[in-house]
């Protein structure tokens, strides 16, 4: 995914458990893990939902 480096998927595994939670994840919720601020859960959403 653009812009998620190893560092970054791996603390979004490790703090939504599984891949699944991380597709349905909000933007709130992506802002919850370091390293995400607004305008990177906002992008990532943006992927997540246009794939």
């Amino acid at each position: 995914m653009p812009d998620v480096g190893p560092k970054l998927a791996s603390r979004l595994l490790h703090h939504f458990n599984n891949v699944e939670a991380v597709f349905i994840a909000s933007e709130a919720a992506l802002m919850q893990v370091d390293g995400i601020g607004k305008q990177k859960a906002k992008k990532i959403r943006e992927i997540l939902t246009h794939s």
